[in-house]
C-alpha cells in the first residue's frame, strides 16, 4: 500500500518533533545538574572540588560545549542534515572501538603478571 507524499511529510514532521523534544529535554536535564550540583561535573572531569569557585571554568565550558553539540544537532534535524545522522553515527563508533582497543590492551596487560600482582594493578 503506497503511502501519500503528504502523509509522508506528517510523519516526517512528527518525527522532527520527537528528536527535537529529546534533544531540549536533554540540554534542559544538563542545565538542571549543573545548576543543582555542579560537583557532578567536576568529579567527571576530575578536577578537584572548591570551596570558593561553585562553577568552575571547566565544567562551565564542558557544559556549553555539549550545549553547542545538541543546538547543532537540533539545526540538523530541522535541515535535514544527512551528514550529520553518519557523522554521529561514525564518531559513535569510532569511540566504541577505541574504547574497546584500550580495555582489551588493559586486559592483556594481567597475562604477564603474577597472580599475586593483580590487587597492586592502577585501575583506567
Amino acid at each position: 500500500m503506497p503511502t501519500s507524499d503528504k502523509h509522508q511529510l506528517v510523519l516526517l514532521r512528527r518525527l522532527e518533533r520527537i528528536l527535537i523534544a529529546f534533544f531540549v529535554l536533554a540540554a534542559l536535564s544538563l542545565l538542571v545538574v549543573y545548576f543543582a550540583d555542579p560537583s557532578i561535573y567536576t568529579s567527571t572531569l576530575l578536577l578537584e572540588p572548591s570551596a570558593t569557585d561553585r562553577y568552575p571554568l571547566p565544567a562551565t565550558l564542558f557544559l556549553v560545549g555539549i550545549l553547542i553539540f545538541i543546538a547543532v544537532l537540533i539545526v540538523g534535524v530541522t535541515r535535514h542534515w544527512r551528514w550529520l545522522q553518519y557523522g554521529t553515527v561514525f564518531i559513535g563508533w569510532g569511540w566504541l572501538l577505541l574504547r574497546e582497543s584500550l580495555l582489551f590492551g588493559w586486559y592483556r596487560s594481567f597475562d604477564n603478571m603474577e597472580p599475586g600482582q593483580w590487587g597492586r594493578r592502577k585501575q583506567v
